[in-house]
């Protein structure tokens, strides 16, 4: 019973970090799409973009060390989503005149790879999982490709489509 408890709760922190990763992404996307169209964005628009992103990494760094976050996460998942909040803040700390297409896409490669990284840890649930198209539908999501070429014209990396295949494929 204990097992089954452990796998369910990996599982669920692995559905909510996809969640909380595929808002980011979106808000990393919507970002990438008003430094595209410069010609139509005023810089006061995107930096205030920018800013307001940053300061949602910093509340969600803040909220790492909360009281209740503490209760709700184990410290293993609670110090691997701080340090990929971290990681996303460190790589958008850039002056707003140095901030282009692929200093977002960078940071979306960052969210990715975090959510791959929820799925491989699913994958070792579902190893253990009585139901044997979890495990297949998991290592399908983590065989796909991961890195697309990068530029600062380029569309973008990925698309947030597969983060809901991803977290379709998560065991329950």
């Amino acid at each position: 019973m204990v097992e089954s408890t452990g796998r369910q709760t990996i599982a669920g922190y692995a559905a909510a970090s996809i969640q909380l990763y595929s808002r980011l992404w979106a808000d990393l996307e919507i970002l990438s799409d008003q430094l595209a169209a410069t010609t139509d964005q005023s810089p006061d628009v995107i930096e205030l973009r920018l800013e307001m992103f940053r300061l949602e990494l910093v509340v969600l760094l803040d909220n790492c060390d909360s009281a209740r976050w503490r209760s709700m996460l184990n410290p293993e998942h609670r110090l691997v989503l701080r340090a990929t909040l971290e990681d996303l803040l460190a790589t958008l700390a850039v002056p707003l005149d140095a901030l282009g297409r692929a200093v977002v896409f960078q940071a979306q490669n960052r969210v990715f790879d975090a959510v791959l990284s929820r799925c491989a840890e699913s994958v070792d649930v579902a190893e253990h999982s009585p139901s044997p198209t979890a495990n297949v539908h998991v290592r399908h999501a983590l065989d796909r490709p991961r890195i697309v070429g990068v530029d600062d014209t380029g569309p973008a990396l990925r698309s947030a489509q597969a983060f809901s295949q991803i977290a379709d494929c998560l065991p329950v």
